[in-house]
């Protein structure tokens, strides 16, 4: 009978039988191995059910745009009587003044800063290059200076070396064809006021490249240099009693 053949069969063999039958089906000899399949996919499924935090767009780093600021030079202290004049003046016009310079001078310049620029002006309402000048040492120096540029350089200074400029000498540019066609007066520590066409009468850098550029000529009046000679030699005199 096949029940009786069935129970004949030792519980060693049945065993074993299953075993087999486990182990073809799995392919997995661990003593747990639906637990085991179970976890790995739990596993792979969350790994694809989690997605990592998108990363955050980098922002553009802000620059600062250019300061049009214009920086002032460090004043030092003011001595001295007047040191109240200078200090005032050298905040006003952006100087460094040291009390050795002419107050009157610093005086003219500021009536004058901020006019507008006018080809062939000589007035407060329009003033070009040349009548700055001739105005300024009208009122400053008491000497009558040709009216424009071209007849000042011909006919009315002496050469002076650029390294050897001082308060007051006269300097011309060439930017046009013309011998010069731009002038102004020299102050100290490279600065210069002038009439320019953009901005009107202002101090400017005589070491900005384009005035290095175009600079081709410096003077100072004749008369004005007869005077500063004669002080000179009657400082060296001594008198003999």
């Amino acid at each position: 009978m096949p029940t009786n053949t069935f129970k004949s069969y030792s519980p060693v063999v049945f065993s074993s039988l299953l075993m087999f039958l486990l182990i073809s089906c799995t392919g997995n000899l661990s003593p747990h191995p639906v637990l085991r399949v179970n976890a790995d996919s739990e596993n792979r499924s969350l790994a694809l059910t989690e997605k990592k935090p998108a990363p955050s767009p980098s922002l553009p780093k802000k620059t600062e745009p250019p300061s049009t600021k214009t920086e002032r030079p460090h004043l030092p202290p003011a001595v001295g009587p007047d040191a109240l004049f200078y200090s005032e003046y050298a905040e006003r016009l952006g100087l460094l003044l040291d009390g050795s310079e002419n107050k009157e001078l610093l005086k003219a310049i500021e009536e004058w800063m901020g006019t507008p620029y006018q080809w062939g002006g000589c007035s407060e309402i329009g003033i070009d290059c040349s009548c700055l000048v001739k105005l300024i040492y009208e009122d400053v120096y008491g000497i009558s200076l040709n009216r424009t540029s071209l007849f000042i350089y011909k006919y009315d200074l002496v050469p002076v070396a650029k390294d050897e400029l001082r308060e007051g000498d006269i300097i011309f540019f060439q930017i046009k064809r013309k011998p010069v066609s731009h002038m102004g007066i020299y102050l100290k520590n490279n600065r210069f006021v002038h009439a320019s066409q953009s901005r009107g009468v202002t101090i400017s850098d005589l070491n900005r490249r384009y005035f290095q550029k175009h600079f081709v000529f410096a003077g100072r009046p004749a008369r004005e240099e007869s005077t500063v000679s004669a002080q000179l030699a009657l400082n060296d005199l001594v008198v003999v009693n």
